[in-house]
């Protein structure tokens, strides 16, 4: 199935979403032809054009969503790391199927190696993004909404945490967690992504083991 066809989109992120269903359709229409292009292409490659070529819609129809083919970077890339931030709640509050923290870690890593292998654009959106910003996110928010999350869970006892600051715990393992987006996209290895998702599982585990106990 074409990405086209299977990539959600929800209200926008980079600009107000436009009120009338036919602009909101169409501002999907763009970003998910950007995204199917960015499939097989570099960032680099991006045109409005060439977008407009992908969705079969007039280029002046691209103009007056997205002026920038940054701003269809951006919005492509919030579109993204929403649905991620969404998948990586569902595993943090499923207490019950991950009911002790090293399962519940290692669905979180499962969720963001999937991204990776299911959706190749991302890892392009991401190294274009971690340029261009000079290595800073733009969803800072939702990060920090993970991180808060965490340290309430572990601050009211959850994983029996004990022998720390929850705050302080949680910023250290979200910095550790991103890190390994980082990496993965300065590298061109990609077969050495099970590798680094391996190493980052290990390292957080010893890391929280001194402060998580099942």
């Amino acid at each position: 199935m074409p990405l086209r066809d299977s990539f959600e989109i929800g209200p926008l992120k980079t600009r107000e979403d436009p009120p009338q269903a036919r602009a909101r359709q169409r501002a999907s229409t763009i970003l998910r032809a950007a995204a199917e292009f960015l499939r097989t292409h570099a960032v680099n490659e991006l045109t409005t054009t060439l977008i407009a070529e992908e969705a079969s819609i007039p280029v002046s129809s691209v103009y007056r969503y997205f002026p920038t083919v940054d701003l269809i970077v951006d919005e492509l890339y919030l579109q993204v790391t929403e649905q991620i931030d969404a998948k990586l709640f569902e595993v943090l509050l499923d207490t019950e199927t991950h009911n002790d923290w090293r399962s519940r870690l290692g669905a979180v890593m499962d969720v963001v190696r999937q991204y990776f292998d299911l959706h190749p654009y991302y890892r392009k959106l991401l190294q274009a993004i971690l340029i261009r910003t000079g290595g800073l996110a733009l969803d800072i928010a939702k990060q920090d909404s993970i991180t808060l999350h965490l340290a309430e869970y572990w601050g009211a006892g959850g994983d029996n945490f004990k022998g720390g600051d929850p705050m302080i715990t949680a910023q250290i393992t979200m910095q550790v967690f991103l890190s390994v987006e980082s990496i993965l996209v300065s590298q061109a290895a990609e077969e050495m992504a099970d590798s680094y998702f391996e190493s980052l599982k290990l390292n957080l585990e010893s890391y929280l083991a001194n402060f998580l106990s099942d």
